[in-house]
């Protein structure tokens, strides 16, 4: 979430009225005044319509087995270019690269 483009996707989101979850696996507790965090990758997904990813961490790398398991009906946005579409076709989940 920090030093990536999170806050300004983020604060877009907002005024569009959705209500965005982030997490960071190195925030190590602390708080982010932009956004609502969660301590672990399962809980951000769980139930959501939309997953934008906006750093390519290395805790990352399971998100579309994550994605497909807790929120299977939704669209995930790669903004860190971590993903090939390739590894989401037959979960049913809809992907958009940006920059690809």
């Amino acid at each position: 979430l920090r030093a990536t483009p999170a806050e300004d996707v983020v604060t877009c989101l907002k005024k569009q009225g959705f209500n965005p979850i982030g997490f960071d696996p190195y925030l190590n507790g602390e708080v982010i005044p932009w956004i609502r965090t969660t301590k672990n990758l399962e809980s951000a997904v769980e139930d959501s319509q939309g997953i934008i990813l906006c750093s390519g961490h290395k805790a990352f790398e399971d998100l579309p087995r994550v994605i497909a398991k807790l929120a299977p009906k939704s669209i995930f946005v790669d903004g860190a270019n971590m993903f090939k579409r390739v590894e989401f076709e037959g979960l049913g989940i809809g992907y958009l690269g940006i920059g690809r």
